[in-house]
C-alpha cells in the first residue's frame, strides 16, 4: 500500500487503485513484459515508454476493455497473443495446427481479458466500499457531537 487509505478514508475516495493487487500486473509478471509494446502497437494505442507500460495499460483499463470486446479488433489482438504466447512459459509442440493455435490464442486472449475485467471490477468494489466507509465514519461524527451536547457541562 502506497497510500494510507484505510486509515484516511477521506483523502482517498476516488485515487483507491492500490488496496487490492492488480490480476493484470501479476499476469504481466508471470510472463514476459516483451508483449506489451506490441499490444500497444496492436490496440492502436500510442506507443509509450518502456517504465511506463503496465501503468498505461492499468490506467487506460475502460479503453482497453472497450477496444478488447470490439469484434472489429480481434484480428490485431490474434496477432498479439502469437506473439504474446512466444514469451509464455507453457511450451507448445511445434506442429500445432492452425485451429489449436487459434485455440489457445483464444484460451491467452481470455486469460488477459479477465484480468482486465476483474481489475476492473475490484475497483470499482473498492471505490462504493470506500464511500460506504465513509458515510458510516459521517454517522458516527454525527452521533459523537450530537451525544456530546447533550452530555455537556454547559447549559444550553
Amino acid at each position: 500500500m502506497d497510500k494510507p487509505v484505510l486509515i484516511t478514508p477521506f483523502i482517498g475516495i476516488f485515487t483507491s487503485e492500490k488496496i487490492a493487487e492488480s490480476k493484470f500486473e501479476e499476469y504481466i509478471i508471470k510472463y514476459n513484459n516483451n508483449g506489451l509494446d506490441d499490444m500497444l502497437l496492436d490496440a492502436n494505442f500510442t506507443n509509450t515508454k518502456a517504465e511506463h507500460k503496465i501503468n498505461f495499460i492499468v490506467k487506460n483499463r475502460k479503453i482497453i476493455l472497450e477496444r478488447l470486446d470490439n469484434s472489429r479488433t480481434s484480428t490485431p489482438l490474434i496477432d498479439f497473443v502469437k506473439k504474446y504466447i512466444k514469451y509464455s512459459k507453457e511450451p507448445m509442440d511445434n506442429n500445432v495446427s492452425y485451429k489449436n493455435l487459434n485455440e489457445t490464442t483464444k484460451k491467452s486472449y481470455e486469460k488477459v481479458l479477465n484480468a482486465l475485467k476483474y481489475d476492473e471490477a475490484m475497483q470499482s468494489i473498492q471505490k462504493s466500499a470506500n464511500l460506504l466507509y465513509v458515510f458510516i465514519m459521517l454517522l458516527v461524527i454525527y452521533s459523537l457531537t450530537k451525544t456530546a451536547r447533550r452530555n455537556s457541562v454547559v447549559p444550553s
